[in-house]
């Protein structure tokens, strides 16, 4: 699986542009996919596991909770064009991040909120916009953790299957939708989060 994040860096090697790597948890790995990859100077965004207690763990130990690990994704974007603080606002707003191990339907550590920078700078940064983001009322679930990018483990793309839980609005998201189903999509009641390219640049995406 470590094929996946080497095409992953190679997508940033032409043109000559510098390129910066991100990890998010917040829910069921497939929509954070499907909001990060719509937007201007995402490279690639590879679906995977973070934080737990074994190595190379399997999509159906990590949803019933067996490993430890939060489904994630890790984006590799184009600084130039979209900054960690601008994927930070779309993180907010992909998720709800007063929730305690969950998003909607989908329940259990696997689902929970958390950031993962890869340098101090990006902690930084990531504790900065925790806190703006923070209305005073419901506190803030996500937790804050520097990391390496090895610790990172991408899910083995010959076997994952799709098993979001979705809202009476929601389809399945873009990218699975010629993934296998591993169960029938539960309805629940998640909110719909901004993801068109149109609109990046109305938040300063290289600020």
């Amino acid at each position: 699986m470590k094929v996946i994040l080497l095409l992953a860096m190679a997508a940033c090697l032409l043109p000559m542009t510098s390129c910066e790597e991100a990890i998010f948890s917040g829910g069921c790995f497939w929509k954070l996919k499907d909001v990060y990859a719509k937007l201007d100077g995402v490279e690639a965004v590879v679906l995977g596991y973070i934080g737990g207690w074994n190595k190379m763990p399997s999509q159906e130990d990590v949803i019933v909770g067996k490993t430890g690990h939060a489904e994630s994704v890790m984006v590799k974007f184009k600084e130039d064009i979209v900054s960690y603080r601008y994927l930070l606002k779309v993180f907010w707003r992909a998720h709800d991040a007063t929730l305690i191990g969950s998003q909607g339907l989908d329940v259990g550590t696997q689902f929970r909120s958390a950031l993962w920078p890869l340098s101090r700078e990006q902690y930084n940064v990531a504790s900065a916009s925790m806190n703006a983001t923070h209305d005073g009322t419901n506190p803030i679930r996500t937790t804050l953790q520097l990391t390496t990018l090895e610790a990172f483990q991408p899910a083995n793309m010959s076997a994952v299957k799709f098993h979001c839980r979705l809202a009476d609005s929601e389809s399945i998201p873009t990218s699975a939708q010629n993934v296998p189903i591993l169960s029938e999509p539960v309805r629940s009641n998640l909110s719909g989060v901004r993801t068109k390219r149109s609109e990046t640049t109305q938040l300063d995406p290289v600020l």
